[in-house]
């Protein structure tokens, strides 16, 4: 179970790294993050979804400073409602597995 900090900081992560891109695109950086995130043990080693985003020089747009980064921060939880779902469907299809 992810926590709701992780899902907002993921959903963060893609609106600010992809949401220009097709919904194809954003599928695909959502899965680059949960890979991550399982190969460093998914929670076991205490590694969490928050740490794979924010983690040094991986997503630009956690950058302070950067067009996206203050657009990022600036979002409403409406404008990542499309990013919520990406999250959503993911882990759904992790469940099924």
């Amino acid at each position: 179970m992810i926590s709701p900090e992780d899902k907002h900081i993921v959903a963060q992560t893609l609106y600010g790294e992809c949401r220009g891109e097709p919904l194809e695109g954003q599928y695909a950086v959502a899965h680059v993050i949960f890979n991550r995130y399982i190969h460093a043990g998914a929670g076991s080693s205490r590694i969490t979804l928050t740490d794979i985003c924010k983690a040094p020089d991986q997503f630009s747009c956690w950058q302070p400073g950067t067009r996206n980064h203050n657009q990022m921060m600036a979002a409403s939880c409406k404008e990542l409602a499309v990013q919520c779902r990406i999250i959503e469907n993911i882990l759904i299809s992790f469940l099924t597995i």
